[in-house]
């Protein structure tokens, strides 16, 4: 059976390096497979041709410090706004003098508030969304399971 599989595989290939329509019609029919089977086999073979743990490695901690870094910048964004920690009129007034030199005639300060609480969230679902994909980088790596 595995003889066989081996020859269906070559026969592929051959046809694929001929005709490029072929190539991404055979392509988007493995690949897209619905069969339970066929994803398994196809998992087997992505488990077999991994990265390089060590640049995994090194990538994952990147995306780690990336998104330490994310946090870092919302919470300093939201904690002044949000738990009223450090004087956070006088955070809001910083903002709001640099704003209204651009725009004098605007009441900007629930406005700016608003906008450092959004863009403080917005920074902690990005973090964790690069923690998601470090957790996706070791795993591929196998570094863990």
């Amino acid at each position: 059976m595995l003889d066989q599989l081996l020859l269906d595989i070559k026969a592929v290939a051959v046809l694929s390096q001929n005709n490029s329509e072929y190539s991404q019609r055979a392509l988007g029919r493995i690949s897209g497979a619905k069969d339970l089977d066929v994803q398994e086999f196809l998992s087997l073979l992505s488990r077999r041709f991994r990265k390089s743990s060590l640049w995994s490695f090194i990538i994952a901690v990147g995306e780690i410090a990336m998104a330490g870094i994310l946090l870092f910048l919302s919470l300093g964004l939201i904690v002044p706004s949000f738990f009223a920690y450090d004087n956070p009129q006088a955070f809001l007034n910083y903002f709001t003098e640099r704003v209204t030199l651009l725009h004098p005639g605007l009441f900007i300060t629930s406005l700016l508030a608003l906008l450092l609480f959004s863009l403080g969230a917005t920074l902690i679902i990005g973090a964790f969304a690069i923690l998601k994909v470090a957790a996706n980088t070791l795993e591929d790596s196998g570094l863990t399971s």
